[in-house]
């Protein structure tokens, strides 16, 4: 089961100009972006500052620094001809408030799409890279338990790996969804 985000993603960045950068945190494997703390669901609140993040967003964003695993659907030279660019990400989800506030107009808009539990959990059941969620960030967790206290006896009470995608997919939901700064258009 997919979600159809990767599709999404292309068909917008299909309109000329545009250029899909397609899923580039990866901090598992962009040793600079572990070293920011980027994890596979990075909550950062969003009046925090996080210079190390914004710089990595900045250069992304700007056309900068792009690895070829990330041009999944565009070329090189759109790339160089690009007006704009069009971030897929499906792990920046509890960034949105953060990214709203930090980029805002500059970044010409965010794009949100709720992607079914179902296919994402299934999908996710599957990877082998994840890691297991005994391992959850310390920091993400404790900035998720500030900014949503009644959840924290829950969280920590999982105990199945389908519990903890479940929730994370909550989570993923929640961030934005609860914040005034991403707005209320198209929910």
């Amino acid at each position: 089961p997919r979600s159809g985000t990767t599709w999404a993603a292309n068909l917008l960045a299909s309109a000329r100009g545009y250029c899909n950068i397609n899923e580039p945190i990866k901090p598992w494997c962009e040793r600079r972006q572990a070293d920011a703390g980027m994890t596979f669901s990075t909550y950062v609140p969003p009046d925090d500052d996080w210079p190390a993040g914004r710089a990595i967003f900045q250069e992304i964003l700007a056309g900068r620094r792009i690895r070829n695993y990330w041009m999944n659907a565009s070329t090189w030279g759109q790339l160089r001809s690009a007006r704009a660019m069009l971030m897929k990400s499906c792990v920046c989800t509890r960034l949105l408030p953060w990214m709203a506030r930090r980029f805002g107009p500059s970044i010409g808009g965010l794009v949100y799409i709720i992607r079914h539990p179902c296919a994402v959990i299934a999908s996710q059941m599957g990877w082998q890279s994840i890691s297991p969620y005994e391992e959850v960030r310390d920091y993400d967790w404790a900035c998720l338990e500030r900014a949503f206290p009644q959840l924290s006896p829950f969280v920590r009470g999982l105990t199945a790996p389908e519990e903890y995608r479940a929730v994370e997919w909550c989570l993923d939901q929640l961030v934005p969804l609860s914040s005034p700064l991403f707005g209320r258009a198209s929910r």
